[in-house]
């Protein structure tokens, strides 16, 4: 009888353990199935999960096969990226080949200096004295008389507008690498090197949409940016290859073989715009350039 009270009682405790374990697996398996919150990361964004319609995709292969025809007839090598703004729907040609970045890697460094004036590390309006040993060369700061008072953001627009090599120079010893090394992460820049001075036509393009996006920088910050990339110094490239009047808020690069110009064109339809160059012929390559660019209108706007 004392036997069988205890097999009873085991058969009990064993019953109370297996629904606690039961209850333990329940729970466990719950949290695992909560969501988890994606990293705040510029690679991760709606607009590169879109699942494009089956006529864009023809179109697109369209797209990339008159480019790519365009693109041979000229020296060295060029590389496309274009993206409506609309749809967020992309293509190109040699999109992800890296290129030297000349001054488009001047874009990343405006971008951390926004970014420490928003984290209230930076007065944009604070004045920096312009020392002798700043001036490079050929550069719109080379003209001022040493001892002469500039804004941070008087700074950012020689940077943008002018591509001065002196002003982009005084803020990045502002900031120091790592700054603009996260700059790049930010902007989704990711396969760019500072130190390397390379990028990618889609890197640009990335930087672009996300700023387009307000995704990089508060709405106040990013519309002065904006307006700083437009009407600048250099308009032989893609604003030239557009109808008269259309805006354009980009960014040129200039190096020895090396040519670019990116941005967003303002169209019916806003779109970027990026197109690199390597081994190019620098008498040819403002006038291949805005050919792209009046080539890549021609497909947006009839869309």
């Amino acid at each position: 009888m004392k036997a069988s009270r205890w097999l009873i009682f085991i058969f009990i405790i064993s019953l109370f353990l297996f629904w606690q374990k039961g209850n333990y697996l329940k729970q466990d398996s719950e949290e695992l199935l909560v969501p988890i919150p994606l990293p705040a990361d510029s690679s991760l964004t709606d607009k590169q999960i879109i699942d494009p319609k089956p006529q864009e995709i023809n179109t697109s292969k369209h797209k990339v096969e008159e480019l790519g025809k365009l693109l041979s007839t000229y020296t060295g090598t060029y590389g496309v990226f274009v993206e409506d703004l609309q749809s967020g729907f992309s293509y190109g040609v040699k999109e992800d080949e890296e290129f030297p970045a000349a001054s488009q890697m001047k874009l990343p460094i405006i971008l951390a200096v926004y970014l420490e004036y928003e984290k209230g590390n930076l007065n944009l309006d604070a004045p920096y004295t312009l020392l002798k040993s700043d001036k490079i060369e050929g550069t719109s700061l080379a003209s001022f008389k040493d001892g002469s008072n500039f804004t941070y953001r008087k700074l950012i627009e020689f940077s943008a507008r002018n591509s001065d090599n002196s002003a982009i120079r005084i803020l990045w010893r502002k900031l120091g690498n790592e700054r603009i090394r996260e700059s790049l992460i930010v902007g989704g820049m990711k396969n760019s090197s500072f130190e390397n001075d390379i990028t990618t036509p889609k890197d640009i393009g990335n930087f672009f949409s996300l700023l387009y996006r307000d995704m990089l920088l508060r709405k106040e910050q990013k519309e002065e940016l904006i307006g700083f990339l437009t009407n600048t110094i250099s308009e032989d490239r893609i604003p030239a290859g557009l109808p008269a009047g259309t805006r354009v808020s980009h960014k040129i690069g200039t190096e020895d073989g090396a040519y670019s110009d990116s941005g967003i064109i303002f169209g019916k339809k806003p779109f970027i715009l990026v197109v690199m160059s390597k081994g190019a012929n620098f008498k040819e390559a403002p006038s291949a350039i805005a050919k792209i660019a009046q080539t890549v209108w021609s497909f947006e706007e009839s869309i």
